[in-house]
Parts: structure tokens; sequence; C-alpha cells
């Protein structure tokens, strides 16, 4: 049973993927379309290889992932209706701090 007070914690049972892309800027648009699309073709393809983003702007988008090991879900309403896919090919990011 599933408590919001308490988040879950997705585990991987064994080694994960390593870094075969490394891709500027992991907005919205990348988190939304671009991962997924890299996720299903690595998978097709069993290439086990992960992306490693590097910020151009704030951090706050790799300092929430930070707790669920760079893994979030995404929702795709349609007529259907709803799919929620789990992203975890991001394997993590950097941010260059302005000087």
């Amino acid at each position: 049973m599933m408590s919001k007070d308490k988040p879950i914690k997705l585990c991987r049972t064994e080694s994960g993927p390593k870094t075969g892309i490394v891709h500027p800027g992991l907005g919205a648009f990348f988190r939304t379309h671009a991962a997924i699309n890299i996720k299903e073709t690595l998978a097709s393809s069993n290439r086990d290889r992960g992306v490693f983003g590097v910020n151009l702007r704030t951090p706050s988008v790799r300092d929430k992932r930070v707790p669920q090991d760079g893994h979030y879900n995404a929702v795709e309403l349609s007529g259907q209706g709803l799919k929620v896919q789990v992203v975890d090919i991001v394997l993590n990011s950097i941010r260059q701090d302005r000087a």
C-alpha cells in the first residue's frame, strides 16, 4: 500500500547503464520527448547506455531528481487513457556555475 507520507524509492537490482550520450540542457522538452525517445531507441537496440546532462541554467531540475536517483514519471493522456512511464535514462548531470 502506497502512502503519500513515504516516498517510494526505485532500486536497481543490477548495475545501471553507462553514459552513452552527453546532452546539453535537461529542460522540459528534453525530459518529456527526447529522453523517452532515446530510452525507447536504446531499449530496442539492446544498448545499455544512458544520458549525462550538462545543465546550462539553474540546478533545480537536477536537485529535484537526486533523491529519486534521477528517475521521474512522464504522463501521457490520450483517447485511449492515461499512460505513465518511468524515465530512468538520465544518469547524472552537472551545471557549470557562472563566474
